[in-house]
């Protein structure tokens, strides 16, 4: 193998075992980059949400041909994004995490909630979380914005906050009039001085959301040929309210 061609950039979190959430390869002579995830649902949502989850994270991330802008690290690449989904039971998904040690794995809990309700990953490149329908899932693309925290995304700006524009990055921040929340307001109230509503099909990944996962990338693999690790952040099986354990 060229390794000058080829190399293989692991994206984990370890406490004593390695945990992670994506593992990233990077194919220079082709100019692709290919990032395996798999993602185990469970939670009282687990069997109903999962699919339509994994609907949104496959219409915004993995069947678009996404291509790196010229003004990122990685001009011109290529982006393959390999996703693996299954149900777990409760049960399972905490015996699992008890034990795993497998780069890829991410075990979030699906849970109904409400307007209020606010979807999270336990920060960026932390692979557990909850995600609730009643936060936007299938209605506003929240799945695949919590996929791009998944990968290690932050939001765009701090003040990407309205969803105006003929595209509205997929990591605009929460209350953006994209926002199941903003959404059902009364038009009567302004958000952020604004009453227009958004059409959810401009949301997207745009060139802003991919310089940046080529920026978070590049800081990690800082030209090297071996596993790197992102931080020190525990693997964590979170119960019905949401506490992690």
């Amino acid at each position: 193998m060229n390794y000058v061609n080829f190399f293989m950039l692991i994206l984990f979190f370890h406490v004593q075992n390695v945990y992670s959430s994506a593992e990233i390869s990077i194919n220079v002579s082709q100019k692709i980059i290919s990032i395996d995830v798999d993602i185990n649902f469970y939670g009282n949502l687990g069997t109903s949400g999962a699919k339509i989850a994994e609907n949104e994270i496959l219409k915004s991330w993995v069947l678009p041909k996404h291509q790196f802008p010229k003004n990122s690290n990685f001009p011109n690449y290529l982006l393959k994004i390999n996703l693996i989904t299954k149900i777990l039971t409760d049960f399972q998904a905490k015996s699992l995490l008890a034990i795993n040690n497998d780069f890829k794995q991410n075990f979030i809990r699906l849970e109904l909630g409400d307007l209020k309700s606010e979807s999270f990953i336990l920060s960026n490149g932390n692979n557990g979380g909850v995600w609730y329908m009643g936060a936007g899932i299938g209605k506003t693309k929240t799945a695949a914005h919590e996929f791009g925290h998944i990968l290690g995304l932050g939001h765009l700006t701090p003040n990407d906050q309205r969803g105006f524009g003929n595209t509205i990055s997929i990591m605009s921040t929460k209350l953006t009039e994209v926002d199941l929340e903003a959404q059902n307001k009364n038009l009567n109230q302004t958000i952020f001085g604004f009453y227009q509503k958004c059409n959810i099909s401009k949301r997207k990944v745009t060139d802003g959301d991919l310089v940046n996962l080529a920026n978070v990338i590049k800081k990690y693999s800082q030209g090297k040929f071996h596993k790197i690790s992102l931080g020190l952040i525990p693997n964590f099986y979170y119960d019905e309210n949401a506490i992690p354990q």
